[in-house]
């Protein structure tokens, strides 16, 4: 299996099985790609608050059969208050 490294945009994000993520991640390098965040969704999952929509990302990913797999991320900037409604006062 070979390791890649990009950084991008998380896009979309999408519920698979009990813990796990698929991704959509903008990248200037290779495009749109489609990973997926195996154990994502667990309480102890020190990455969750980097794969969010909107975040700015750099990651290792492993090829597989399967597809992309995320090894590690580590969050450059993320999208503040994109997801907050705003009152009018």
């Amino acid at each position: 299996s070979k390791s890649i490294k990009i950084e991008g945009i998380v896009l979309r994000k999408r519920v698979l099985k009990e813990s796990d993520t698929s991704l959509v991640i903008f990248t200037r390098s290779h495009g749109k790609l489609w990973v997926t965040a195996k154990g994502v969704r667990q309480i102890t999952s020190r990455r969750a608050g980097h794969l969010q929509t909107g975040s700015y990302i750099s990651c290792v990913c492993r090829q597989s059969l399967g597809g992309l797999y995320i090894q590690q991320s580590t969050l450059i900037s993320a999208l503040r208050g994109a997801n907050q409604q705003h009152r009018l006062s």
